[in-house]
């Protein structure tokens, strides 16, 4: 926010009454607050979609990813391959994964 924009919104805060130190103050650090906010919430979008961009490249997903990439959790990941909706292979006793295809398969059904 440039410096103009933010002394005309202090300018016709402060037109018309009088106001304290304090009252400036918590008026200015609301204001950061909300900008924050917002900075914050589209770093978060862009990290997303970021990590879903390099997710769809990927040939064979971790159960986390393919949980990213449906929206779903981890766990009803798990549970749609226990139930047989979905394939995993599984590269070694604790490590397994899910094909890309298989995913698209599942989708298609």
């Amino acid at each position: 926010m440039s410096g103009a924009v933010k002394n005309s919104r202090l300018r016709k805060f402060l037109q018309g009454s009088v106001h304290t130190g304090v009252q400036i103050f918590a008026y200015k650090r609301a204001i950061r607050k909300k900008r924050v906010q917002t900075t914050e919430s589209q770093t978060q979008v862009q990290k997303t979609e970021r990590i879903i961009e390099d997710i769809k490249e990927k040939e064979y997903l971790s159960f986390s990813e393919t949980g990213r990439l449906l929206g779903l959790s981890r766990q009803a990941i798990y549970t749609m391959v226990k139930a047989g909706h979905l394939k995993a292979s599984k590269i070694s006793s604790r490590l397994s994964f899910i094909r890309r295809t298989d995913i698209d398969a599942m989708l298609q059904n």
